[in-house]
């Protein structure tokens, strides 16, 4: 019975409200920043050769970091209780 409860999906938690609501969307967007600027410093720290390897050019790296997120926000907006990553893999909640 355990193993069953845990292999189902988490429902998402409520958006609170108010000033909280707003520490949320605060924390969520610092989070979601740091995220970023984080991914952009790792691709740009590799060569040129590794870049080409994976498919991107160095002048394509913020570009494709804005792609790939605008996939995951659309995927888990489309997927809440979780799915497919468009990346491969499932996707975390």
């Amino acid at each position: 019975m355990i193993l069953l409860l845990s292999t189902l999906p988490q429902l998402p938690a409520k958006r609170p409200n108010g000033f909280s609501g707003f520490i949320h969307d605060a924390k969520t967007a610092l989070h979601s920043f740091l995220r970023r600027r984080k991914t952009i410093e790792r691709l740009r720290a590799l060569d040129d050769r590794s870049l080409a390897d994976v498919g991107i050019a160095r002048d394509e790296i913020e570009t494709v970091v804005s792609e790939i997120e605008a996939l995951v926000k659309a995927n888990r907006r489309a997927h809440p209780l979780g799915g497919q990553n468009p990346l491969g893999g499932a996707s975390r909640n």
